[in-house]
């Protein structure tokens, strides 16, 4: 049987033999001022202005389910040491990652690790050999909803488009995911679906990156959750909850946080997760 690495070559080398052949409709969807970038623009997405990766890459089918093995068998791994290595003990995690009582007091230590439920690895392949380079579970990971524009952009281009569809390439919604991790929170929560979700981070990064997250809030909407912007410090804590514009929120959708600034975030974003406030991800 042929490797992974090998299927993965032949797939994608007529792909981009085909791109040749048809260069000039491709750099006359996805060219400066041409109507794909112009999409981009419009939504002033972080990366507009930037050239995109034409054509995108295809994968088998069990590429994707052999990254999905070796995930499950991550989150067995970290269950096998954070209970036989380090003794169940978030203590003793905290010394093993160095982390500094300014960073763990962000953490609730009477409950499990949550280890990572939605990310966006960087992954080697080597033959058949999967391997996670960096798990991508902060700042990238807010932006799952900009690849799910650009695999749209693709499959409606010229020549592109028509290529996936005649070899059957199929591509899922990656915030199609994040929209179901969502949904089961406000089930766990026993909220209903209707409830108010903030994909929510400071007032500087929301200036900055304006059209990231309100992408990302529309994606979620497509989904039909109710999911709107805020900042951290438009957000009103009291006893019974987080509420914005009066309103109680059901869920806090931190879009893309680096690790907190211990010395300015931490008064901040510490009542939005003391109890009964809503849950968080």
């Amino acid at each position: 049987m042929v490797s992974l690495e090998w299927e993965i070559h032949e797939l994608n080398a007529p792909l981009h033999e085909f791109s040749l052949l048809h260069r000039e409709e491709i750099v006359g969807h996805f060219g400066e001022d041409c109507p794909g970038t112009k999409e981009i623009s419009r939504r002033n997405l972080p990366w507009h202005g930037e050239f995109l990766p034409v054509p995108p890459a295809l994968l088998p089918t069990r590429a994707v389910e052999r990254m999905s093995a070796c995930h499950s068998a991550l989150h067995r791994a970290l269950d096998h040491l954070f209970d036989r290595r380090l003794n169940s003990s978030w203590r003793h995690l905290a010394t093993a990652l160095r982390l500094e009582e300014t960073i763990l007091r962000f953490v609730d230590t009477s409950r499990r690790p949550n280890w990572l439920t939605i990310c966006r690895p960087d992954v080697v392949l080597s033959g058949d050999a999967v391997s996670i380079v960096e798990p991508n579970a902060g700042t990238s990971c807010g932006f799952v909803s900009e690849a799910d524009v650009l695999g749209r952009l693709f499959e409606a281009a010229p020549a592109i488009g028509d290529y996936l569809q005649a070899v059957g390439a199929r591509r899922d919604d990656a915030v199609a995911a994040v929209a179901a991790h969502l949904f089961r929170r406000l089930r766990q929560a026993r909220e209903p679906v209707s409830a108010l979700i903030l994909v929510m981070d400071f007032a500087a990064d929301l200036q900055a990156y304006a059209g990231g997250y309100e992408l990302m809030a529309s994606e979620l909407r497509r989904y039909g959750l109710r999911a709107e912007v805020a900042a951290v410090e438009d957000l009103e804590v009291g006893p019974s909850g987080v509420f914005h514009g009066g309103e109680r929120c059901a869920l806090l959708y931190r879009y893309a946080g680096e690790e907190p600034d211990p010395t300015d975030k931490f008064k901040l974003l510490a009542p939005c997760w003391t109890p009964p406030g809503p849950d968080t991800w």
